[in-house]
């Protein structure tokens, strides 16, 4: 996974469902943004993700995610809404 073998507070996507995120809008994106690549090294997670990849799947997060709860404060990505908005 792209988390990393000791990373236990988080639980990965599989690729299906990552391959499904990346259908999603978000712009073309050339190279990583600063923060994605410091986010990267911050984790410890370079020999695991790519930062263009952290920085696609966030921009997806961006532009596709629609409030889920108010208490706590969530949010969801629902893959057909976010196609739907798009199209």
């Amino acid at each position: 996974g792209q988390l990393g073998p000791k990373e236990e507070r988080l639980k990965p996507i599989d690729d299906d469902k990552q391959r499904k995120l990346l259908l999603l809008h978000h712009p073309h994106i050339a190279a990583a943004s600063e923060a994605s690549r410091q986010i990267v090294l911050k984790f410890g997670l370079s020999q695991f993700l790519d930062p263009i990849d952290l920085e696609r799947l966030l921009q997806v997060w961006i532009l596709n995610c629609f409030e889920h709860s108010d208490e706590p404060l969530g949010y969801s990505t629902y893959f057909i809404s976010a196609f739907m908005s798009h199209s």
